[in-house]
């Protein structure tokens, strides 16, 4: 008992000493505060932890986020699962644009033509209680900014190819979200439809290891 208490004391130093950025690296962060023998999963988080989320999120060597091109359905599920680890209750946000035959559209430094287009766009959130008691949802999606920010500062960056803005829709884990036409999409909410046929957790893998080759070429592209 006595050893027990105090590998997960040390689990959660090295946790939080990974946040303040004192010799942990990211994914000893995550696992080392999973394998604490806390198992309170908190609901809301102050501005400061929002921030230190998202730090250490784009900090995940493995998650492709300089290519943004595809794979947020598996960009958000690897964040998803790292930030339950930290005891952390993350929710979903979606994008669609509003009709058929739009497309989103979102400006970044990491695509040759400047912009990526989008059919839906989908990222973690965490809900973030202020001083003052006030609860916002607010997003952490490195592929489109360096720090946290509100729903509605997300949507605003990526209109559609109609320059209107898209449709957002927030659920839990594990629950499909719901489309412009107010009709619920099939699945379990990894992606707006059926679940891969592998499983998600696979899935997530193969998606994240092949964008992440592509991202490094797309970064060796660009230094010709």
């Amino acid at each position: 008992m006595v050893r027990r208490i105090c590998v997960n004391r040390v689990a959660v130093l090295l946790f939080f000493l990974c946040l303040l950025g004192l010799g942990a690296t990211p994914r000893q962060a995550v696992a080392a505060r999973s394998n604490s023998a806390a198992t309170t999963i908190s609901e809301y988080v102050t501005p400061a932890q929002a921030a230190q989320i998202f730090k250490l999120m784009a900090a995940q060597s493995d998650i492709p986020f300089k290519y943004p091109k595809d794979g947020c359905y598996a960009r958000s599920h690897a964040m998803e699962q790292r930030i339950l680890g930290l005891r952390i209750r993350p929710i979903k946000v979606w994008a669609f644009p509003l009709s058929t035959g739009e497309s989103l559209v979102a400006k970044t430094p990491h695509d040759p033509r400047g912009y990526v287009t989008w059919s839906y766009h989908v990222a973690p959130c965490v809900r973030v209680r202020d001083s003052y008691g006030k609860i916002q949802a607010m997003v952490i999606d490195p592929s489109l900014f360096r720090q946290p920010v509100s729903v509605a500062t997300w949507t605003a960056a990526m209109p559609s190819t109609r320059r209107r803005h898209a449709y957002v829709t927030c659920t839990r884990l594990n629950v499909a979200p719901t489309g412009p036409n107010g009709r619920q999409f099939h699945g379990s909410g990894y992606v707006p439809g059926d679940d891969p046929k592998e499983g998600i957790a696979r899935n997530a893998q193969i998606t994240l290891h092949t964008y992440k080759r592509l991202e490094q070429y797309t970064a060796w592209t660009y230094r010709r």
